[in-house]
């Protein structure tokens, strides 16, 4: 069971939309280098240990991850410099709450996405209540 913490949890709303958005940023963090969107898969398939992707499949899978990988620079967490993407959660601060959603990650995704998507679920609601 995770103990409540609502800085934690902001942030965790604000970065992440999806388990693979932190698959995503896991892969990147633990390079220590920058990688292109089809090292970034290979990382997640290979270190993460989630399931390759089919070979007839990879382009868009590829595609997918850079298509992660540019909203994640948009929320900041991850940098581009021409078609590579580097871990910029240390620069802003947010390596420790990463550590701790990489702890989850591996220990327990339900966890990840019960944070993501309650998290995503209080977000939509105050959305609409302030729609007309």
């Amino acid at each position: 069971m995770l103990d409540r913490d609502p800085r934690f949890e902001q942030f965790v709303a604000e970065t992440f939309d999806s388990e693979e958005s932190v698959a995503v940023v896991l892969a990147v963090r633990g390079a220590g280098t920058s990688l292109t969107p089809a090292e970034v898969l290979e990382r997640i398939e290979h270190e993460l240990q989630l399931p390759a992707t089919v070979q007839a499949e990879r382009p868009i899978a590829e595609k997918r991850i850079e298509l992660r990988l540019r909203d994640l620079e948009a929320r900041g967490i991850v940098t581009r410099a021409a078609d590579r993407w580097s871990y910029a959660g240390v620069e802003r601060g947010n390596d420790d709450d990463v550590a701790r959603i990489a702890e989850l990650f591996a220990t327990s995704r339900r966890d990840v996405n019960r944070l993501i998507y309650s998290a995503a679920s209080r977000a939509r609601k105050l959305a609409e209540a302030f729609r007309l």
